[in-house]
């Protein structure tokens, strides 16, 4: 059984409540980075800023924290789908790999920021947190926690969709239907069928996740597409 959006919002709001007492001191080195200052914890890591003791390039280190068979899962799959998006809509890929005792990925070094004034500097805002929410789904994926505190900046007119760590693989509904089409019937199609409303009610509750980041304003004119789409 998947998570549901109930379950995800659960343990999201449990792991904020954890006290934010970093497990690395400033200085410590893991791999070929050294971490410089405790930024703080997220559902599955600790995070750093850091920067290449050879190099002196800044980075943001995520540090496994829940080290059970499930997170440490959820962690190597972040770190694979961090390395394979080539995309600017996400955080660069810099390195994975284990040290002391501890697994990390370092990625690139992004700043938290605030939505945009204005109605047009909103609107460009949101429509690229939609690329990137829906260059997800192109590859049969979802992000599950699309929220503010997950969208970074690289630039003031460049947010970039952070935290892949609980993105989950779906089927692509397109492979589903053609699937259907040649001649499936009975149990096995109603279970085609299941997997289908599923996967559509994984990608349209990121998109009410992203709704419900616009300002008031914009609701009433958006918010029907978004569901459509």
């Amino acid at each position: 059984m998947g998570d549901s959006p109930d379950s995800i919002e659960a343990m999201c709001a449990a792991q904020s409540s954890i006290a934010a007492v970093p497990r690395f001191p400033a200085g410590m080195v893991l791999g070929d980075w050294r971490l410089t200052a405790y930024i703080g914890r997220g559902g599955s890591g600790e995070v750093y800023c850091a920067e290449h003791a050879a190099l002196g390039t800044p980075a943001a280190v995520k540090v496994l924290a829940r080290d059970d068979d499930r997170g440490r899962a959820r962690f190597e799959r972040e770190a694979k789908l961090l390395s394979r998006l080539k995309s600017a809509s996400y955080p660069r890929f810099f390195a994975y790999g284990k040290d002391k005792g501890a697994q990390y990925l370092a990625m690139e070094l992004l700043e938290p920021g605030d939505m945009p004034a204005g109605d047009r500097a909103v609107a460009q805002f949101m429509l690229r947190v939609c690329d990137a929410v829906a260059e997800l789904h192109a590859q049969g994926l979802v992000h599950r926690d699309v929220k503010p505190g997950n969208i970074l900046w690289r630039s003031p007119s460049e947010p970039v969709l952070a935290d892949l760590g609980l993105v989950k693989e779906i089927e692509a509904s397109d492979h589903l239907t053609i699937r259907l089409r040649h001649g499936y019937s009975g149990q096995v199609r109603a279970r085609f069928q299941d997997r289908r409303a599923a996967a559509q009610q994984e990608r349209r509750y990121c998109f009410y996740k992203l709704f419900r980041l616009f300002p008031k304003e914009l609701a009433g004119e958006l918010h029907s597409r978004c569901w459509r789409e």
